[in-house]
C-alpha cells in the first residue's frame, strides 16, 4: 500500500469514519452491498498534454488489471494514476481498447488481484432502483438512482437517470440492487443542461481485453506530421467541435434543397431519396457527440452551445417534414392536407434561417481558428468559408448546394441563377475548367474566377455526368458581374 501524501491520507481517514457508508441520496444502498462495490471504485487522476489536471472514477472489471471508465475524461491524457478508498494508489499503463461512438474506454491498470465488480447485461427496466458509487469532497459515498427511460441517441442505447449525480464522476459503475454492474455513467449536456445518463453495461462487453496496451504518450493525438505547434489545451474539443460543424454544413446543404421539395415527393406516397429516420438518427448521434465536449473557455462553450442549437433546428425540420410526408402519405397531389403544408413551410423557414444564425458567429469562429491550428486545420476550404474563417475569394454565386467534402458536386441547382444559366445539371461533378483539373478538396472560387474573369465569354468545362464524361462549352453572361454577385 502506498499513501503518497495528505490527500490520501484524508480520503483513507474518511472512509474509515463513514463507516457503515451512507448515501447522498434519500436512502442507504442495501445492506452488504457496499463494501463489496466501493473497493473495485477508483478516482482516476489525470495529468493531460497541456499540463492541467483532471479527475474521473473507474472500476476494477472484465478482467484482472483493467479499469472501464469513460473515454472522454482519459483523452489527450499523458499520465494517469487511480485512488482506491483505502488510499492505495496505481499507475495506469495505457488504454487497452476504446468505444469512441459510446465513450467507453478499457485502461491498463498496475495492480492485480483487487476485487472485480460483475458486470449483468441485462436490460433495466423504468422505475428499476440503482445506485452509482461517487467521489465528493474527496471522500467515497453512495448516491441513489433510478431509470425514468431507455433513450436512443444517435443509435446509441442510454437510461435517463433519475436525480443528480455529483461532478466529475464520469466512468463511475452504475449498480443494480445485487451489486452488480449494470451500467457507466456519463453526463450529456443538452439544450444547456446536464442529464445524467447510464450507458448499458452489455457495451462494455464489447470492448476486447486481449488488444496489447496503447501507452498514454501514443494514445493522446499528436500535432501533424511536419508541424512544430504545439496541442493547445483544448486540442480535443476544437477538432470535434470543427467535425460537428462540418455535419451542419452538410446536413443543411443537402437537406434544405430536398425539404424544399418534399411537397411532391412525398404526395406520392413514399418519403423521397433521403431515408428520413435515417437521417434523424445520424444527427441524433451528432447531439450525442457534442454533448461529450467539455471546456471551461468562455468562447468554446459560446460556440459549442450555439452548434447545439443549430443541431436542434436542423432536428426539428426534420421532424416537420416527417410529419409532412406521414400526413401526405397515398394522398394524390389535388388532396394534398393542409397540416402537411403547413409542417413543410416551417422545415423550410428554420433551414433557411441557419445560414444567417451562421453568419451572426462569424466574429467568433474567426477568433477560434486564429488561436487554434486543430480548429483551422479540421476545417476543408468551403467550411471556412461557411464559418468565415476566411473570407471568399469570388463575388460571383453559382446557385447550388454543394457539400462542404466536395463543392464540385452540383448537389442542387436553384432555378433561374448562375450555374442553371451556364449549362450545369444536378448531380454533376465539375472536373475541370479551363483545362485544370479540380480534386474534391480544391477551391471551388477558383472555378468562379475563371468565370468571373471572362464576362460576355466561352469557358470549356468538363462534368461527370451520370457516370459519364461530358464536355460544356460554357457561355458567359456578359452582367455576369451584375447580376449574380454576393449579396452582402
Amino acid at each position: 500500500m502506498r499513501i503518497q501524501n495528505k490527500h490520501h491520507i484524508l480520503i483513507a481517514l474518511a472512509m474509515l469514519l463513514t463507516a457503515p457508508l451512507v448515501s447522498w441520496g434519500q436512502e442507504t444502498i442495501p445492506g452488504g452491498v457496499s463494501p463489496k462495490i466501493l473497493p473495485s471504485v477508483a478516482i482516476l487522476n489525470i495529468q493531460r498534454a497541456d499540463g492541467k489536471p483532471a479527475i474521473g472514477t473507474a472500476f476494477l472489471g472484465v478482467k484482472d488489471g483493467m479499469l472501464v471508465t469513460a473515454l472522454h475524461i482519459i483523452r489527450d491524457a499523458v499520465r494517469v494514476t487511480a485512488t482506491f478508498p483505502n488510499g492505495e494508489e496505481f499507475d495506469c499503463s495505457g488504454i487497452l481498447d476504446k468505444d469512441e461512438r459510446r465513450n467507453l474506454a478499457l485502461i491498463r491498470i498496475k495492480a492485480f488481484g483487487r476485487p472485480m465488480l460483475k458486470i449483468d447485461p441485462a436490460e433495466l427496466a423504468a422505475g428499476e432502483k440503482l445506485f452509482c458509487p461517487v467521489v465528493k469532497n474527496g471522500a467515497f459515498g453512495v448516491v441513489e438512482t433510478s431509470v425514468l427511460e431507455a433513450v436512443i441517441k444517435g443509435g446509441i442505447k442510454f437510461y435517463h437517470l433519475a436525480g443528480e449525480i455529483p461532478g466529475g464522476n464520469s466512468g463511475s459503475p452504475i449498480i443494480n440492487s445485487r451489486g452488480e454492474v449494470a451500467g457507466v455513467h456519463v453526463t450529456i449536456t443538452q439544450d444547456g443542461k446536464d442529464m445524467e445518463m447510464a450507458l448499458p453495461s452489455a457495451y462494455i462487453l464489447g470492448l476486447e481485453p486481449s488488444l496489447p496496451v496503447q501507452p498514454w504518450t501514443q494514445a493522446a493525438a499528436q500535432p501533424a506530421p511536419g508541424s512544430s505547434a504545439a496541442r493547445g489545451p483544448n486540442a480535443a474539443v476544437d477538432a470535434s467541435l470543427a467535425a460537428t460543424l462540418f455535419e451542419v454544413h452538410d446536413f443543411w446543404s443537402s437537406y434544405t434543397l430536398f425539404s424544399e421539395r418534399i411537397y411532391s415527393i412525398t404526395r406520392y406516397g413514399n418519403l423521397g431519396r433521403l431515408d428520413l429516420y435515417k437521417v434523424q438518427s445520424d444527427l441524433d448521434n451528432d447531439i450525442a457527440q457534442l454533448g461529450w465536449l467539455k471546456t471551461d473557455d468562455p468562447l468554446r462553450q459560446k460556440l459549442i452551445q450555439a452548434t447545439g442549437q443549430l443541431l436542434a433546428k436542423e432536428k426539428q425540420a426534420l421532424e416537420y417534414d416527417i410529419n409532412c410526408a406521414n400526413l401526405n402519405k397515398n394522398t394524390p397531389p389535388s388532396k394534398a392536407v393542409p397540416q402537411a403544408e403547413d409542417f413543410g413551410r416551417r422545415a423550410t423557414a428554420l433551414l433557411h434561417s441557419i445560414p444567417g444564425q451562421v453568419q451572426s458567429l462569424h466574429p467568433d469562429f474567426r477568433q477560434l481558428a486564429q488561436g487554434s491550428p486543430e480548429f483551422l486545420n479540421a476545417l476543408p476550404t468551403e467550411m471556412r468559408y461557411f464559418l468565415g474563417v476566411v473570407d471568399r475569394k469570388s463575388k460571383l454565386v453559382l446557385g447550388a448546394y454543394m457539400p462542404a467534402k466536395n463543392p464540385f458536386f452540383i448537389q442542387g441547382l436553384i432555378q433561374y441563377n448562375l450555374g442553371e444559366k451556364l449549362g450545369l445539371h444536378d448531380g454533376d461533378t465539375i472536373i475541370s475548367a479551363g483545362g485544370r483539373t479540380f480534386k474534391a478538396d480544391d477551391d471551388i472560387e477558383d472555378f468562379k474566377l475563371m468565370i468571373e474573369a471572362n464576362p460576355g465569354g466561352a469557358l470549356e468545362v468538363v462534368v461527370n455526368r451520370g457516370g459519364k464524361m461530358k464536355t460544356l462549352s460554357m457561355k458567359i453572361p456578359p452582367d455576369v458581374l451584375q447580376k449574380y454577385l454576393r449579396t452582402p
